[in-house]
């Protein structure tokens, strides 16, 4: 396997050209809706006129206004380079469907593939590099001035849809009055080639597909009824990484940000994809080509996903400055780089068990996980981390192992960035003599549920408690109906609230205080969960174990108690200037 998914299976000139691609920093204004109200509801556009459709949601009294698969940029893109704007066009156009994924990538035997599909993708989800377009939900009650969230879906990547159910927005958009947005952007070698015939500012086409995102926001959404000067972004995984890397910016065209389980900041391993493009080109016969990248385009998408997955060739983002940010850390300590915006990170207890599926040994784990480890390091990871054998002679080595993943790659890198930007944002309003509105908060996820549990193609009959990804369809409320208990109902409502109040007035913060500077390991951290008290803990032991018996709430935690064993881990962290995912 290849991390992270592969821990599933493992200037000037140029920088005008791409200009186009990014958002603008001013915020649009001024604009008003162009809803035509009705069953198949139009609004125009900056490009043209669309016709959406409408839909209702259980237990919600408002109709919501769905419009799929809208353009945002030219699509197809040429292959690997930056997206352009959409052109306009003369007739309505229909988005009542959703438009077809992005091209993805796979790798592993038929039971790993099955597994990341089930968990972290869509199955049946239709691939073509014509797919450059986006979902909006809006309240049929939309008039000016909503709240809008944008989402950045996961997948390494390398793999994941916009359109994927579980990231309908329709639950948002009829219980919290708010619009949501959620678009499809390039992964793998279709997003990220590092071709060098590509100027290294243009290599992450990925990244400026989002950003193009954001521009179509800025430009169009008050015709939905939405205001573009109060947009946030959130996102999963690598969508939260993508979030985080956009945080890193000046002059953001959002107001708020949300990291669920994912960042760039931090990381303990580099990037491995040195020679992958060189690979993909000899093996198209495109080696000696006068221009390798018009070879390998002409090979043709299924084919370089062909190649790309049978080879298991890894393709990421580069370091552009631009999109994302040398030595990232840095950077947003000196807080000078970064946007001054409310954030709300945070992780679950359960991150690593998908990850470390078929591990039994723990010194086998510490070597896949960490870059280089010393024997000094695998020494104490070891004593930290103890494997216990039962009377049985089992032993907990699954959960050990699992707990390792989920520390190295989820809840020490937040721990690091809360603390960081905390310290940055006091620092520069100390020198500024004013208020930031940098705040940062974060919470842990602590629960799980017997149905998501069934999500798991696996005749292991493992559990995955708290896994990778598993609140995101809490957080949208598309979560499966069968076998759905109240409690797990109750969570649902709970996050999605909660998520939704952050995005109308993010100054407010989430319902707890932001993280301390000067707190260090007593800061506070919102532990989320069911408890059979209100404020107790006696239906979790804080491992991602919560099996959701009580009610829904929140919980305090000292930063100690998630982070202290992180410091094992700062060789690598200080070391990795160039994350791999």
């Amino acid at each position: 396997m290849t991390k992270l998914l592969s821990h599933l299976v493992i200037a000037i000139s140029v920088y005008l050209d791409l200009v186009n691609a990014l958002p603008e920093p001013a915020l649009h204004k001024g604009r008003r809706s162009t809803i035509t109200k009705s069953t198949s509801p139009t609004v125009i556009l900056d490009s043209g006129v669309i016709i959406g459709t409408t839909t209702t949601v259980p237990s919600a009294t408002a109709s919501v206004y769905q419009f799929l698969g809208v353009p945002f940029a030219v699509s197809p893109p040429k292959s690997f380079a930056p997206p352009e704007k959409v052109k306009p066009w003369s007739q309505p156009i229909n988005t009542t469907t959703r438009s077809p994924a992005c091209m993805e990538q796979f790798m592993g035997d038929a039971e790993t593939v099955n597994i990341t599909k089930t968990l972290f993708a869509y199955p049946d989800a239709i691939e073509s590099e014509d797919c450059l377009y986006l979902n909006v939900f809006v309240p049929a009650t939309a008039t000016a001035d909503k709240a809008v969230m944008n989402w950045i879906f996961p997948g390494n990547l390398y793999f994941g849809d916009a359109s994927r159910p579980q990231y309908d927005g329709s639950s948002f958009a009829a219980n919290h009055d708010i619009i949501v947005v959620a678009g499809n952007y390039r992964t793998n070698a279709f997003g990220f080639s590092n071709s060098p015939e590509i100027p290294i500012t243009g290599r992450n086409a990925g990244f400026y597909d989002q950003r193009l995102i954001l521009d179509w926001i800025q430009r169009n959404i008050a015709a939905f009824g939405g205001s573009p000067s109060r947009v946030l972004i959130f996102g999963e995984s690598s969508g939260a990484s993508s979030v985080d890397r956009l945080v890193t910016t000046n002059n953001a065209p959002f107001r708020a940000a949300i990291a669920q389980s994912g960042s760039a900041s931090v990381s303990a391993y580099p990037d491995y994809y040195s020679t992958s493009w060189p690979t993909l080109a000899n093996i198209t016969n495109c080696s000696t080509a006068t221009s390798q990248l018009s070879c390998v385009r002409s090979a043709g998408a299924f084919t370089i996903k062909s190649i790309i997955e049978t080879n298991y060739l890894i393709f990421g983002p580069e370091n552009d400055n631009i999109t994302q940010l040398a030595t990232p850390t840095l950077y947003r300590r000196s807080a000078h780089l970064s946007a001054q915006v409310p954030y709300l990170i945070g992780t679950n207890g359960g991150e690593g068990y998908p990850f470390m599926i078929g591990f039994d040994n723990l010194t086998t784990a510490i070597h896949y996980d960490l870059y280089n480890p010393s024997d000094s390091q695998v020494s104490a990871i070891q004593v930290a981390y103890p494997v216990t054998t039962y009377f049985d002679n089992t032993t907990n080595v699954y959960d050990v192992v699992s707990q390792l993943f989920t520390d190295i790659y989820f809840t020490c890198p937040t721990g690091l960035i809360a603390r960081s930007t905390a310290t940055a944002n006091s620092n520069l309003n100390s020198s500024t003599a004013t208020t930031t509105t940098g705040s940062i908060y974060r919470y842990f996820f602590n629960q799980s549920y017997p149905n998501l549990q069934l999500l798991l193609p696996t005749p292991l009959n493992l559990d995955l408690h708290s896994y990778h990804t598993i609140e995101a369809s809490l957080i949208f409320g598309t979560f499966p109906l069968l076998n759905t208990t109240t409690p797990e109902i109750q969570m649902s409502a709970f996050l999605q609230k909660t998520w939704a109040d952050f995005a109308k007035s993010p100054e407010n913060g989430p319902g707890w205080i932001q993280v301390q500077p000067d707190q260090g390991a007593d800061n506070e951290v919102k532990d989320i969960g069911e408890f059979t008290v209100v404020f107790g803990d006696d239906d979790d032991d804080g491992e991602g174990k919560g099996k959701g018996k009580g009610k829904p709430g929140i919980v305090l935690r000292k930063e100690r108690d998630l982070d202290g064993r992180c410091n094992l881990f700062d060789e690598q962290y200080e070391s990795v200037v160039y994350p791999a995912f």
